[in-house]
């Protein structure tokens, strides 16, 4: 099985009690009107590009250079050599090199592509590398916590009084 991990999100004490680590996985289909993600709904791999970090395409070039892309230029730049878009083709499939060898993290990616590793229950993808090695509990997003909240004693012989 395979999924495309959004975020992690470490230390998360939102929805729901408890402190907890939330994984937002991609290709969510239900379309909530009330969804704080709507940018998980499509389901691969998508680039987040910031220009004001790009060194200029005339002076580093490494994410054009290192394109396996023949003949096709997802990457745009502006009339200065600036980063101004890059456009996933259906060629790019879930290749990402532009974004991996780009040193000031112009291009980056928004998503990695996970599978299931069945000898451990934990996924190989490199955003789960500490959870696997400090046995975290993992809840995907949108998920009920497996732990529900212990009933506070102290409540309960006050309400009785």
């Amino acid at each position: 099985m395979q999924g495309v991990v959004f975020n992690i999100q470490r230390h998360s004490i939102h929805d729901g009690p408890g402190i907890r680590s939330t994984v937002f996985l991609k290709g969510c289909n239900l379309r909530c009107l009330w969804c704080s993600n709507p940018e998980t709904f499509a389901s691969g791999p998508r680039l987040g590009i910031y220009p004001a970090k790009c060194l200029s395409g005339k002076k580093c070039g490494f994410c054009t250079a290192n394109c396996p892309v023949p003949g096709a230029k997802p990457i745009e730049f502006d009339e200065h050599g600036i980063l101004k878009t890059v456009v996933m083709l259906p060629e790019c499939g879930d290749c990402l090199k532009c974004a991996v060898v780009c040193p000031p993290r112009a291009i980056k990616p928004l998503a990695s592509r996970c599978r299931e590793n069945r000898s451990n229950s934990f996924s190989i993808c490199p955003a789960f590398a500490s959870f696997s090695q400090n046995r975290h509990n993992v809840v995907p997003s949108g998920m009920p916590s497996s732990n529900p909240r212990p009933k506070n004693r102290v409540n309960e012989s006050r309400s009785r009084t």
